[in-house]
C-alpha cells in the first residue's frame, strides 16, 4: 500500500501535468536531479523497503494517483491512462536501477521488479539500512520534513561523508580519510589538513597559511589515495579529492573543490582528481553528463556507484551500520505521518 505524500512533491504533479502535458523525464523542479521519473520512483521505492507488506504493484500506484486527483484526464485520453503511461515510465526507471547494481549482498539494489511489482527481497528494511539511508537523504533534499528534532543536516552529513570514504576505499584503494568541517573558534585549515595528510606521507606547503580564515574546508570532504594495497608512497601516485552533497544545495557545490587552491596548499607528489559524491541517482545520462562537465569533467558518485564501491570494498563497520539503523528507525514516524510507510 502506497499513499501520494505532499511531504517530496507529488501533490504537485497535477500542475507539472498541466504545464508540461506530463513527460515523466522532463524538468520537474530545475533543483529535482531526477526530474519526474525518478521522484516518482523513489516515492515507491521508500513505500516498499519500509512498508509492512514489502510490495508494490503498478495497479496501486495507478490506484493512488487518480484517486488522490494528482493526476487529471485531458484532452481525449483518461486519468487512469495517463496514469498508466507514467507507472509504466517509472517501472522502466526501477528495472534500469536494478541492472545497474551487482546482484545480492547487503549494498545492492534491495528489490526485485517483476512484470507488475516491485517486491523487496528481504522481510524488512533493516538489511538494507545503507540503502534506504541513501534513499531518505535523497528525498530530504527537496522538503524540510526530515529536519525534525530526530535528525540534522549535519548528522546527514557526517554519516554520508563516512558511507562515501568507505565507498571510495572499495573503489579506489587506501588510505582514505575525512577532513571534518570547520566549527567556531576551530583551529586554522592548515592544522586540520596536516592531520588529514598523516595516512598519505603527504606535507602542505607555505601557501596554506594564507588561507582565509572563513575558508571551512576549501571545499573538500574526502581524501583518497589510488590504488594503494601496496603501500606504496613514492611520487607520482594519485588522489582523488572528494566533495559530499547530502543537502538540496547540491548544485552550488559542483565546482569544488578548488583543485588549483590544493595544488597549492599541499605537495601530492602526484595528480589530483576531483570527485563528487550525492547521494541520489540520476535518471537520465544527459543531466549526470551535464554535471560532470559542468565541474570541469568530475568523477561523478551517485547512489549506484556508491553501492558498488561498499559492495567492493565488502563490509562495513559495525559500529557505522548500527548508526545507520538507529537513524533510519528514526525517521519511521515521520515516514508514516507523510505517508511512506504504511
Amino acid at each position: 500500500m502506497l499513499l501520494v505524500s505532499s511531504a517530496i512533491g507529488l501533490d504537485r504533479l497535477g500542475d507539472w501535468q498541466k504545464q508540461h502535458v506530463f513527460t515523466p523525464r522532463g524538468a520537474y523542479e530545475r533543483s529535482d536531479p531526477m526530474a519526474g521519473v525518478g521522484r516518482l520512483a523513489d516515492w515507491i521505492e521508500s513505500s516498499c523497503l519500509f512498508g509492512q507488506d514489502g510490495k508494490i504493484s503498478k495497479t496501486e500506484v495507478v490506484d493512488e494517483l487518480v484517486g488522490s486527483g494528482v493526476i487529471q484526464p485531458k484532452g481525449s485520453q483518461t486519468s487512469e491512462e495517463i496514469a498508466e503511461e507514467i507507472v509504466d515510465e517509472v517501472f522502466v526507471e526501477l528495472r534500469r536501477r536494478q541492472n545497474l547494481t551487482e546482484p545480492g549482498g547487503p549494498f545492492s539494489f534491495p528489490f526485485d521488479v517483476e512484470s507488475s511489482v516491485l517486491r523487496r527481497r528481504e522481510s524488512d528494511w533493516t538489511s538494507s539500512a545503507t540503502y534506504g539511508f541513501l534513499l531518505l537523504a535523497t528525498m530530504g533534499q527537496l522538503v524540510d520534513w526530515l529536519r525534525t528534532k530526530s535528525t540534522t543536516y549535519d548528522e546527514i552529513g557526517h554519516l554520508f561523508e563516512d558511507i562515501v570514504r568507505l565507498s571510495t576505499e572499495g573503489l579506489f584503494g587506501l588510505p582514505s580519510a575525512v577532513l571534518l568541517t570547520s566549527k567556531k573558534g576551530a583551529d586554522h585549515l592548515k592544522r586540520r589538513v596536516r592531520k588529514l595528510l598523516l595516512p598519505f606521507n603527504r606535507g602542505t606547503l607555505a601557501e596554506i597559511a594564507a588561507a582565509p580564515r572563513r575558508v571551512r574546508d576549501g571545499g573538500l570532504d574526502v581524501v583518497v589515495r589510488l590504488w594503494d594495497h601496496t603501500r606504496d608512497r613514492r611520487p607520482g601516485n594519485a588522489h582523488f579529492l572528494i566533495q559530499c552533497a547530502a543537502g538540496k544545495d547540491w548544485e552550488k557545490k559542483v565546482n569544488t573543490p578548488e583543485l588549483a587552491n590544493w595544488q597549492a596548499w599541499v605537495d601530492w607528489r602526484g595528480p589530483i582528481y576531483k570527485g563528487f559524491a550525492v547521494p541520489f541517482l540520476f535518471s537520465g545520462d544527459q543531466r549526470l553528463h551535464a554535471v560532470s562537465r559542468a565541474g570541469g569533467w568530475t568523477l561523478i558518485l551517485d547512489r549506484i556507484r556508491l553501492l558498488y564501491g561498499l559492495g567492493t570494498a565488502g563490509s562495513m563497520p559495525s559500529e557505522l551500520t548500527k548508526t545507520i539503523r538507529e537513524w533510519c528507525k528514526r525517521q519511521l514516524p515521520a515516514l508514516k505521518k507523510n505517508g511512506l510507510a504504511i
